[in-house]
């Protein structure tokens, strides 16, 4: 099982912090909800964008989740548990 990347917290509704590793293209996502996400083949450019994009989950959804082949990695604990 690979490590999680270092994340950093980013500004948004959607998105809570981004990771990115420049020498492999992998990309994580960790969402408001708890979901981790796992992207590959992400090019730098493309990591670039999202961290400066006026709206980060709209570029998430517009340009990432299900353009690049990814993995769902964890959920979050329902609230009861």
């Amino acid at each position: 099982m690979r490590r999680p990347l270092a994340r950093v917290q980013v500004a948004s509704r959607t998105l809570d912090s981004v990771g990115y590793d420049g020498a492999t293209g992998v990309l994580e996502i960790m969402c408001t909800d708890g979901s981790l996400y796992r992207y590959t083949h992400v090019p730098e450019e493309v990591h670039f964008q999202l961290m400066h994009a006026p709206s980060k989950g709209d570029y998430w959804r517009r340009h990432i989740h299900g353009v690049y082949p990814y993995e769902r990695v964890a959920t979050a604990l329902p609230a009861d548990l």
